[in-house]
């Protein structure tokens, strides 16, 4: 059985992930653990802007080391690229399937796929880039900015955290 992270219902990680940054930052914010450390009971989260910038620091910072350094199934061999060596393709594309966003839109004969909005969804949330906007997505109506440009809870509303 997985144990998955959630915020307000979105899963935010892959099954069993619990970034450090992540899990200092709910241990911050008053995460109360159970089960040998991998149930989060609900709670609320106090500082948006704190989790935004755990998550981001997780997920970016692993995407970032699996694109600089990684084995090639196809070509057989360790890839070593430098940070300005990388591009786009990298962050978002797949070694292990190249044509992954196309066959999420496209039927292998060119057809325009019908489920078009929910194969770009699922693609979105494998992607190690995107975990940042799924945080945002699962907060976007309980939180403004204030003056800094910092994210802060609206008045009378939560954000609830768990996992199990």
């Amino acid at each position: 059985m997985s144990n998955i992270f959630y915020v307000n219902d979105i899963q935010i990680f892959g099954n069993n992930e619990m970034p450090e940054n992540t899990r200092n930052e709910l241990d911050k914010q008053g995460a109360k653990w159970v089960e040998y450390g991998w149930v989060l009971r609900k709670f609320k989260i106090k500082d948006p802007q704190g989790l935004m910038e755990a998550v981001t620091k997780d997920s970016l910072g692993e995407l970032k080391l699996l694109m600089t350094d990684y084995y090639d199934p196809i070509k057989e061999e360790d890839i070593e690229k430098t940070f300005e060596e990388l591009t786009d393709i990298d962050a978002l594309g797949s070694i292990f399937f190249p044509r992954s966003f196309l066959n999420r839109i496209y039927t292998k004969s060119g057809e325009i796929r019908m489920d078009a909005y929910q194969q770009i969804r699922w693609w979105i949330e494998d992607k190690r880039a995107m975990t940042p906007y799924l945080l945002w997505t699962a907060i976007k109506d309980k939180v403004e900015y204030d003056k800094s440009g910092k994210l802060i809870l609206k008045k009378n509303r939560c954000i609830i955290a768990r996992m199990y």
